[in-house]
């Protein structure tokens, strides 16, 4: 059952072919078997069943293959210095404005039939979509549904439907030739049925039924019409599809956020529907506990609006126009009372102005204290408020009205583009204070009783600068090296903070809570404006707003671990390696070509609407995964000496 969806999956990448005519309305006259080889107004989604849980179009891959080449991909992989530098890099020739990814596929698929035959499938591939129907389940019980998916129960009540469209009818019964052979053939478990039903009126060309001891699998129908191949499994029977074929009346599962998206642009590259809403962070957040919350909305504010989508769930639509990913997205307001902390407001003026000048990552924030206060009263009381006067007679204070009350209406988070790979990220967090007398009191009582609770776990240190307490956090380690660098990450980790008369100063880094007090008390005049923000035409009522120069940071981090990480990797793996690291370039050869991304959010009367605009695509979210991934895989054969950490001496 994996193994199909990986091929249902696979299949739905963008691939090389011809320019997509545009899609037209179907008459209603015309014969049910043109009308379901062919797309209706709204693509695909008046085929599938009408109240999708997830819900994914690509609608135009010809297209969006065809704008790749004036996005930064496209115009990186067509300068010459950038071109040879890649072939350098991995040791062969690349055809001119191919993506290496490309001739990896050629040279495996002339290595591997069956990986030829997934190949295969994307010949001629025009669109694609994938349905999943689940049961409306709480989101714990859907996991668990997911998880025993092959169970009768799970069957029942869940639909599958994957529709693919090809150039020609030739070209689609290859591919479906192609499947076959991928989930089998004769030894299989889809076998032909030679006296193929004609429901409707609906020509069904080599309908293929499951045939399986798998409940899932048995389910399975698998068939062409014209250019069309379509899928079907668990509740979504052929005859239901046809029914959808014969009425066109299923509605459109991205109706109530395309309504808010504006006129399309550019190329579709994406439609997306989650119905989901918040399930995942629900499920996060019963597991890991609320503390995932603050995080998320962090994370997603900087990363964009991928995580979100997944997270949060709703519809969503990615368009590429001149050489831009533009994405928009409305998903329902949050349940959950964190939620309204952040961003459920407009930014009160003068927001912006909190970030610093020289930010690569930004994330300004509207912030609700009240609601901040009601939400840390009940966690601290399970629901019973009048439990707060028995945790003030204990400790001395109440963190709702002695830390929380005297904050701002607005927060921001940003990070500095001087990164270091082997010190803690820049990352700064500034809140505006109104009451700063009753805010450094509660400070001192919390760090008083953090101080005793963590007792052999860290230790929390004061120390003035400038005549201004900050409070550091020092993790207490043995100094190991389980990073298998020599040492151990979690010592350059220093949380510190420290409050100001007119803010409150978050850093993972002692140090650089010396540089932000250093920068906040040495201003004589106005700061400068950030470049990226300033003069945005943000839309009225904005709750969030975020920049990111994500080429900028990993331009800067790439150069860090060519010159300081990727000798010693080299050095270790010799040969194993099929990458020239002597011949990586610096990063100015290519990071020019990625402009900065932004993003705002704003309520509306239906729910929240995002819109974001990126030199990433879709894939943009698999950079970083790769990374981490690429960071563990190395960690565990490299060893290093310790690296000092500088000391500021200011």
């Amino acid at each position: 059952m994996l193994s199909l969806f990986s091929t249902a999956l696979t299949v739905l990448c963008p691939s090389l072919g011809t320019p997509l005519a545009p899609a037209t309305a179907p008459n209603q006259d015309q014969q049910i078997t043109t009308v379901v080889s062919e797309r209706s107004a709204h693509g695909h989604s008046s085929l599938h069943p009408s109240t999708p849980t997830l819900f994914l179009e690509i609608p135009d891959i010809p297209g969006l293959v065809a704008g790749y080449e004036q996005s930064a991909y496209g115009r990186a992989l067509a300068n010459p210095e950038f071109h040879a530098a890649l072939e350098k890099v991995l040791g062969q020739e690349l055809p001119d404005g191919r993506l290496p990814l490309m001739s990896w596929m050629d040279a495996l698929a002339a290595q591997d039939d069956e990986l030829a035959d997934i190949f295969a499938l994307m010949s001629g591939l025009e669109a694609g979509s994938i349905s999943i129907a689940m049961p409306d389940q709480p989101p714990m019980e859907l996991i668990m549904t997911l998880e025993l998916m092959s169970g009768d129960e799970s069957v029942e009540s869940m639909g599958l439907q994957v529709m693919l469209d090809y150039s020609t009818p030739d070209l689609a019964a290859d591919a479906l030739e192609s499947m076959w052979l991928l989930m089998g053939g004769e030894d299989g478990f889809l076998v032909p049925v030679d006296d193929a039903a004609e429901p409707g009126g609906i020509e069904l060309e080599s309908l293929m039924r499951g045939a399986s001891n798998d409940a899932f699998e048995a389910s399975l129908r698998l068939f062409r019409t014209g250019n069309r191949i379509v899928l079907l499994g668990g509740n979504n029977t052929v005859e239901g599809f046809v029914a959808r074929a014969e009425g066109l009346a299923s509605p459109d599962p991205l109706a109530a956020g395309r309504g808010h998206f504006g006129p399309a642009s550019g190329v579709t590259a994406m439609e997306f529907h989650n119905g989901l809403d918040d399930a995942l962070l629900q499920v996060l957040t019963s597991e890991i506990g609320p503390v995932v919350l603050p995080i998320a909305d962090l994370v997603e504010g900087m990363a964009g609006p991928l995580l979100t989508m997944i997270l949060r769930g709703g519809d969503w639509r990615i368009q590429l126009a001149d050489g831009r990913f533009v994405t928009d997205g409305m998903h329902a307001v949050p349940t959950n009372p964190f939620s309204r902390i952040f961003a459920s407001a407009p930014l009160p003026e003068g927001a912006l102005d909190t970030v610093p000048a020289d930010a690569a990552l930004a994330w300004v924030a509207h912030f609700d204290a009240d609601a901040a206060q009601a939400w840390i009263v009940d966690t601290l009381t399970d629901g019973h408020p009048e439990g707060m006067g028995q945790i003030e007679a204990e400790y001395g204070f109440r963190p709702d009205r002695d830390l929380i009350a005297p904050l701002g209406d607005s927060i921001t988070w940003s990070m500095g583009s001087s990164i270091s790979v082997l010190s803690a990220p820049p990352l700064l967090g500034s809140i505006p204070l109104h009451d700063a007398a009753t805010f450094r009191a509660g400070l001192e009582n919390l760090m008083a009783v953090l101080g005793k609770a963590g007792q052999g776990t860290f230790e929390l240190s004061e120390r003035a600068y400038r005549k201004q307490p900050i409070y550091t956090l020092r993790f207490l380690t043995d100094g190991g090296g389980s990073s298998g660098f020599g040492f151990n990450p979690v010592a350059v980790l220093s949380p510190s903070i420290v409050a100001l008369e007119d803010r409150v100063i978050i850093t993972l880094n002692s140090q650089h809570a010396r540089r932000a007090v250093r920068a906040a008390m040495s201003a004589s005049e106005p700061k400068a404006p950030h470049p990226g923000l300033h003069g945005l035409a943000l839309p009225e009522g904005s709750t969030e707003v975020a920049y990111a120069d994500w080429m900028g940071i990993l331009g800067q981090t790439y150069d860090g671990v060519r010159k300081s990480i990727l000798p010693l990797i080299g050095g270790n793996l010799g040969d194993a390696v099929p990458i020239d690291f002597d011949a990586l370039p610096d990063s100015d050869l290519f990071a020019g070509f990625w402009n900065p991304s932004f993003r705002w959010k704003r309520t509306t009367e239906t729910g929240i609407l995002h819109h974001a605009e990126s030199s990433f695509g879709p894939e943009g979210l698999l950079l970083p995964s790769a990374s981490v991934f690429l960071f563990l895989g190395v960690s565990t054969t490299v060893e290093a000496e310790a690296v000092p950490v500088e000391v500021d001496g200011d």
